[in-house]
């Protein structure tokens, strides 16, 4: 298998599981975007900037972090 066809099956693959663990965001809407607050900071354990909360037509809340372990408040790029 070649570089290329490496690159795509870990595509494919990634794919796959992106779907599968972000399948509750597929057809929500974002309804409004507010700061965290200092309590939602610290049940993270965060210092620093706070963290941005999406909030979304369910009543859930979609909250960009750092990294899986939730090392920090992350950023999203709208391209």
């Amino acid at each position: 298998m070649n570089d290329k066809d490496k690159a795509t099956a870990e595509t494919a693959r990634m794919t796959k599981y992106y779907r599968t663990e972000y399948a509750s965001l597929i057809g929500r809407k974002i309804v409004d975007v507010r700061s965290m607050y200092p309590e939602e900071m610290e049940l993270f354990m965060w210092h620093g900037q706070p963290g941005s909360v999406l909030m979304l037509d369910d009543g859930g809340q979609f909250i960009p972090m750092r990294d899986e372990e939730g090392n920090g408040p992350g950023h999203l790029v709208i391209h």
